[in-house]
């Protein structure tokens, strides 16, 4: 599990640095076209913090905190983390407003959407104790389902600025 978390957190970074190469070779003029601005806000922020929250239960336990308190706190802070991360990205899409929205091409963003609003359903059934204790695979799963957010925006990115 531990290798695991390792490993999304060094693909977050990843991503995060190939969205910054090809910024710096897409723009035109040193700027981003707004809907372009969208869609690298999402890449890089849901790749640091997917990176950071996979290593977050890690250095709590690296410290000795006790597994269920480690996950449990790991989970609260995803929890917060999504959801302040989808309600600042719909509030920076209603000031970009509809047509710049609308500029983005595919069913990306739809998907990143959907993956974010099943990432908060996860979370909340992992928090309940439906299951018991903090389950460390359902925070596997969201953090993984938060690098599927950077991923597909980041590919839907790459399709409409290069292809």
């Amino acid at each position: 599990m531990n290798d695991f978390l390792l490993v999304l957190a060094q693909i977050a970074v990843t991503l995060a640095g190939l969205t910054g190469i090809l910024v710096a070779f897409t723009g035109s003029n040193g700027k981003l076209v707004p809907s372009d601005s969208l869609r690298v806000r999402v890449i890089v922020t849901a790749a640091i913090y997917s990176g950071f929250l996979a290593l977050l239960p890690l250095a709590l336990l690296s410290i000795e905190f006790a597994a269920p308190y480690a996950w449990t706190s790991s989970t609260v802070l995803y929890l917060l983390f999504i959801s302040l991360f989808m309600f600042s990205q719909r509030m920076h899409e209603l000031r970009a407003g509809k047509e710049v929205v609308l500029e983005i091409k595919g069913s990306h963003r739809q998907a990143a959407w959907f993956l974010g609003g099943s990432s908060i359903l996860i979370s909340l059934v992992n928090l309940s104790t439906l299951f018991g204790p903090t389950q460390p695979g359902l925070y596997l799963l969201t953090i993984l389902l938060t690098l599927l957010i950077s991923g597909i925006v980041f590919l839907g990115l790459v399709y409409q600025r290069l292809l």
